[in-house]
């Protein structure tokens, strides 16, 4: 697939460019004992690609106006996972701890190899069959797409809590950030998609440009226009993808806060660039989210049956809500 049609992360989603984005209508949180934190063992969830990783469960929830929320799926023992992903995928780690330097893998570094195995597509030195059907990359990408889901749970449990002492008039934009946070299955986060539309954003569609976003894509898509954004090494498709709508017509949604709009900026301080990005600009699953999901499946027939030329494709790889 063409990777101007192609966001690497995120949601199983076709976002088809309507250009609407969406804000949350001032949802509360009841009180702090609302909040289990346990995991929950009697759900087991199947993973092809884990197996004999560990076992993966439910990581708790939240309750938000009385409604449960799910919170992300976990490694029941991720100290046992972590363990048992070096046997599952030993080439591929031998690699990267080789041409990043890196030590072995911990809980301490995992960022790091979680980066490099990205990085590692424009290294010289990768080996021939590595690209993004590899059977290591895939099984290191599904790892790490849960093994990040624990601190994930730590921070929205944390940022529930402390709701508690947020004053009215900032609790809407806390519950935005809360909402675009949590797996995007879950009903704070549905209702933060499907609320009031942004018009700023909705009059954008129509200056949208599908030959233009097809042609900006083919140019840069090997070859990436660092001249004018800045290219993260470590996973560029979101930012990619956002630099194809706004060279196709669309108009930037422009705040100070990264957790707001749909942006990039570009300063010079003595003669050097310096880029800074909304949340929604560089990462997939919050990109989508503020664009509008319009069409999900997990159905090949019906996802093939539903794009078009200059359709957004957001993909969940473990359907775990992000």
């Amino acid at each position: 697939m063409n990777k101007y049609i192609k966001v690497i992360s995120g949601i199983v989603a076709i976002a088809l460019v309507s250009m609407t984005a969406f804000i949350a209508t001032g949802t509360t949180v009841l009180a702090k004992d609302n909040i289990e934190t346990g995991k929950s063992v009697s759900t087991t969830h199947s993973y092809t690609l884990l197996d004999n990783v560990e076992n993966v469960v439910d990581g708790g929830k939240v309750y938000i106006n009385g409604e449960s929320n799910q919170l992300y799926r976990v490694f029941d023992d991720e100290s046992a996972a972590l363990q048992n992903i070096k046997n599952k995928v030993p080439n591929l780690l031998k690699v990267l701890e080789k041409e990043y330097n890196l030590l072995e893998l911990s809980d301490e570094n995992w960022e790091q190899y979680r980066d490099s195995m990205y990085m590692l597509f424009d290294s010289k030195n990768k080996p021939k069959d590595y690209d993004e059907s590899n059977i290591e990359f895939r099984t290191l990408r599904s790892f790490f797409d849960i093994y990040e889901n624990s601190d994930k749970n730590k921070e929205i449990i944390k940022r529930v809590s402390d709701l508690k002492g947020v004053p009215l008039n900032m609790k809407e934009m806390k519950m935005d950030e809360i909402s675009t946070m949590l797996p995007y299955t879950e009903p704070a986060a549905k209702e933060f998609i499907s609320s009031h539309a942004n018009s700023a954003v909705m009059s954008a569609s129509a200056s949208y440009d599908i030959q233009k976003a097809v042609n900006y894509a083919n140019k840069y898509a090997k070859s990436p226009n660092k001249a004018s954004y800045h290219y993260f090494r470590n996973g560029d498709c979101a930012n990619f993808t956002s630099q194809i709508l706004e060279n196709a017509g669309v108009k930037q949604i422009v705040y100070d806060n990264v957790a707001k709009g749909w942006w990039h900026k570009v300063t010079s301080v003595l003669g050097i660039k310096r880029h800074k990005h909304s949340q929604s600009w560089s990462m997939a699953d919050t990109f989508a989210r503020y664009q509008g999901i319009m069409y999900s499946t997990t159905s090949n027939s019906k996802f093939n049956s539903n794009i078009s030329k200059g359709s957004l494709i957001v993909a969940d790889f473990n359907n775990d809500g992000d």
